[in-house]
């Protein structure tokens, strides 16, 4: 997967935190800004929703509903509403 000028693209950038189950190594890819703010279990549902999108087998891949739903979902049961990226 390269951009079309031939850099790296963002999927490739993280592939290698994004397959961490490492919640340090997760954390590492947020922006510093956030000061590590963040919900870890909403954290953990967007690190695993980009993992799927990011299938190579098309047909694995959820559509835009299904990741809509899976990030509102996670959003619905923690008592934080915002999500960290």
């Amino acid at each position: 997967m390269k951009s079309l000028q031939g850099s790296m693209t963002l999927a490739e950038l993280t592939s290698e935190c994004r397959r961490q189950h490492d919640v340090d190594v997760m954390m590492g890819m947020l922006d510093p800004k956030l000061n590590g703010q963040v919900n870890v279990e909403q954290l953990r549902v967007v690190v695993h929703v980009a993992n799927t999108a990011l299938l190579e087998n098309s047909i694995s891949r959820p559509n835009m509903a299904e990741i809509a739903y899976r990030i509102s979902q996670c959003m619905e049961n923690s008592s934080e509403t915002d999500l960290p990226v």
